[in-house]
């Protein structure tokens, strides 16, 4: 299970995993897809839990985040679906995916572009240089959509994750 994700990550050993228990202790911390997405070390997960009550105070779910990708959008497991959903800083809107998690990881192996904007990645990195983004770190929009930021690479920025969240949680409410 998992090979094509396994794939696109050089600093993980594992080829394949036994299941997604194994996989998600396997990839904690760790980058794929030439930084496109990251997944949350296990330690973590109940920080952005909180961090997301904070900003989304109605919401009584407990969310089961895994990771996220470099435009600091938060990836989870819906627990009424098994599906994966998407929400995203720079709208604080739901997306979902109609598949589960294993399936989603390979979608993202196969074509990085069609969840992870991989081509707008691209076009920054053309522009601004390699981000080697660390853990924590994201390129996020320095005016958030919903407050009529352009939607372009020109506003964005290297920020850290906690911080980005936090912020655009606060200017949203």
């Amino acid at each position: 299970m998992f090979e094509k994700i396994l794939g696109t990550s050089e600093k993980v050993g594992a080829t394949s995993c036994a299941n997604k228990e194994e996989f998600l202790e396997i990839a904690a911390g760790n980058s794929f897809l030439d930084g496109l997405f990251t997944f949350f070390r296990k330690e973590d997960v109940k920080k952005w839990q909180k961090i997301f009550k904070e900003v989304f105070p109605a919401l009584k779910e407990e969310l089961a985040f895994f990771g996220y990708d470099w435009l600091g959008r938060l990836y989870f497991v819906d627990s009424a679906t098994d599906n994966v959903k998407m929400v995203d800083a720079f709208d604080c809107e739901f997306y979902a995916t109609d598949m589960p998690f294993e399936s989603f990881l390979d979608d993202i192996a196969d074509d990085p572009d069609g969840f992870l904007a991989a081509e707008f990645y691209e076009e920054w990195v053309d522009e601004n240089g390699d981000p080697d983004l660390k853990y924590g770190s994201c390129i996020g929009y320095k005016v958030p959509l919903f407050l009529n930021g352009a939607e372009d690479i020109d506003n964005l920025d290297v920020t850290d994750l906690e911080v980005y969240w936090t912020i655009t949680g606060d200017l949203y409410n």
